[in-house]
């Protein structure tokens, strides 16, 4: 058996011999039924079943010969009753006991939804254009854990099995199909293929105990991320370009043109060669100082001259 692994089956089914006592151990009641699962509508092939529905306090049991389309895990050992518990069941609508009953009823065979391991391949399509797998299913009946095998075949006659391969052996695969009529010799039951999915559960566990390869661990979580969780983007250039504007658009600080109070525009200031850096500054302290020195000079020749 392996997890993740699932036995449903869809049906119409036909009821008798209704009772209602509890499960197991619990005190949960349910209702018992004896039934059939028929292929294709067949009367005289099938395989016996019981059927197992919960009962709520105050239900009833249905008569015998009630007829209910159902939804129920199911267990088929290759000897012995079927055993079914139903997910959900729809009585039809009438009187069991009219004999009209039955003329309205749809034909509906039984399909089985399962998923599991396939142990066994057969391509027999040179004797009768068939291919077989075996399919080792289980499923949670009767309060326990119960597996089972059945087979699955791929007929020739559908055009669109020819081309497809079959599932490798030790593979998982879900396969969806109707109950046919034919058995094999040990009694397994066989679904004709109506539906095939490869890869449908984790890798099955080799026989020497070892799991699949182990997956490429999660990411690392950091305590600080370069970008946000939520997975937005970072700012592009033209949205940080835009950011240093202010309210109407306008340059901030560290613009490269400055406007004076009258209107002119006056070049910002150019970077400095490191090398000159010091000689500007010197040229420009020792003009500051010679301006300083003679204005007062200037200044004294002037009064000189007005007394003359």
């Amino acid at each position: 058996m392996s997890a993740g692994s699932c036995a449903v089956v869809a049906a119409t089914l036909g009821l008798a011999g209704g009772r209602r006592a509890q499960g197991g151990q619990s005190t949960t009641y349910y209702c018992y039924y004896n039934t059939v699962l028929q292929p294709n509508g067949d009367s005289e092939a099938g395989v016996p079943a019981e059927l197992r529905v919960y009962s709520p306090k105050d239900s009833v049991v249905l008569p015998d010969n009630s007829v209910v389309f159902a939804y129920a895990r199911v267990y088929i050992p290759a000897q012995g009753p079927a055993l079914l518990d139903a997910i959900q069941i729809y009585p039809f609508p009438g009187d069991p006991s009219d004999d009209d009953y039955d003329n309205n009823l749809p034909t509906i065979p039984p399909f089985l939804f399962a998923t599991g391991i396939i142990r066994s391949v057969r391509d027999v399509t040179t004797l009768d254009k068939n291919k077989y797998v075996l399919l080792e299913v289980s499923d949670r009946v009767r309060d326990g854990k119960k597996g089972f095998t059945f087979e699955a075949k791929f007929t020739g006659a559908t055009p669109r099995w020819n081309r497809v391969p079959l599932p490798s052996l030790q593979s998982n695969a879900q396969i969806i199909g109707i109950l046919c009529n034919e058995r094999r010799t040990d009694g397994t039951v066989t679904i004709e293929a109506e539906s095939l999915t490869f890869n449908a559960l984790p890798l099955a566990t080799s026989a020497d105990g070892a799991g699949p390869p182990p997956s490429t661990p999660p990411a690392k979580k950091r305590k600080y991320n370069a970008y946000l969780s939520s997975g937005s983007s970072p700012m592009s250039p033209a949205e940080s370009a835009s950011s240093l504007a202010g309210p109407s658009g306008s340059p901030q600080s560290g613009g490269r043109e400055h406007v004076r109070a009258s209107g002119e525009e006056m070049p910002s200031r150019q970077p400095e060669d490191p090398e000159t850096s010091g000689s500007s500054s010197l040229t420009v302290l020792i003009t500051a100082s010679a301006e300083d020195v003679g204005a007062p000079t200037a200044k004294a020749a002037g009064k000189r001259k007005a007394k003359q």
